[in-house]
């Protein structure tokens, strides 16, 4: 299959040159993972499945020997703010099923949905091992250094570390290749690992590519970070006021009634565009449009089939 730069369009923010420079030279015959981390939080927006979308579209493009792993770190969360969400857990897994099953059948096999473990002495052992590199990475990198600082200090470093497990980075550790999974059911059996986050992410990739540098990094595989713009807020977490998945359904007009929220930090604008990638993906539109370009009916057929799966959902 051709790949196509503009199928991906307005979805991911790398350049299109540089997603083609990645995408092209792999082999049809190269075992590829695309994979998406999420956390978990008390409701569940219904906005969720737009962050997954760009990964998906993504994976439709390529061969046979490419799978996706969306897994979440819901024991991560658990050990920084001492909850676990299985109510939450469920009714993630069951929309991103959703999604699969529905406007992707063709990956129904390729999808893997998964979730972490609790720390083992093992990956501890890791991270402790990685600890003293990353201090050095944070007292050189003032950015890295002031969002730590922010967030606990050596607390926040090693939530930072985990991020290197938890997203298979090819770093070395006391000269040998890190082997530790923090999500013990992904895959090993790849050539190519491809991480597709939010804006959340690129200070958590900063310090990744670093700790690379750092401790250095083995060729066992490639890894390539991909952005997409939505998720900010993370759609895991609900902003104040915005429809949630079980909650009580808004009537129509869903961009009149989430211009009316307030506008913190410009968030209301970023619901707005994570809204209207949802619509798209349900409308099954080929190539994305920005919220100003898209058609009002196209987004209008979006919503009646968001009303109609709602309601579904809550019976």
């Amino acid at each position: 299959m051709k790949f196509r730069s503009d199928l991906i369009k307005n979805i991911l923010n790398n350049q299109e040159s540089c997603i083609e420079n990645v995408i092209r030279p792999i082999s049809h015959f190269e075992r590829v993972v695309i994979a998406q981390g999420y956390g978990a939080s008390s409701q569940v927006p219904r906005r969720f499945l737009a962050y997954a979308v760009p990964v998906l579209r993504l994976a439709s493009q390529m061969s046979e020997m490419t799978t996706v792993e969306f897994y979440f770190a819901t024991r991560g969360v658990q050990r920084a703010n001492g909850i676990y969400y299985d109510e939450s857990l469920s009714k993630m897994r069951k929309e991103l099923s959703w999604l699969v099953n529905i406007y992707y059948p063709r990956l129904n096999n390729r999808v893997r949905i998964l979730e972490d473990a609790p720390l083992s002495s093992s990956s501890q052992k890791v991270i402790d091992a990685l600890f003293h590199p990353a201090k050095k990475v944070m007292e050189k990198c003032a950015q890295i250094h002031q969002f730590a600082a922010n967030r606990g200090g050596d607390s926040a470093l090693r939530y930072m570390l985990e991020h290197l497990l938890y997203m298979r980075d090819p770093i070395m550790v006391d000269g040998q290749p890190n082997k530790e999974l923090l999500v013990p059911e992904m895959t090993t059996d790849y050539k190519h690992l491809i991480m597709v986050g939010g804006p959340a992410e690129k200070i958590f990739w900063h310090f990744r590519q670093e700790m690379l540098k750092e401790c250095g990094s083995h060729s066992l595989w490639k890894s390539y970070q991909f952005f997409t713009s939505v998720g900010d807020p993370p759609t895991y977490h609900p902003h104040e006021g915005e429809p949630l998945m079980d909650g009580i359904y808004f009537n129509h007009n869903l961009f009149k009634w989430l211009e009316k929220l307030p506008s913190e930090f410009g968030k209301q604008k970023n619901l707005i565009r994570d809204y209207s990638v949802l619509l798209q993906e349900f409308a099954k539109v080929q190539v994305f449009k920005l919220p100003h370009e898209v058609s009002p009916d196209i987004l209008h057929v979006g919503e009646e089939i968001l009303h109609r799966y709602s309601y579904l959902y809550k019976k």
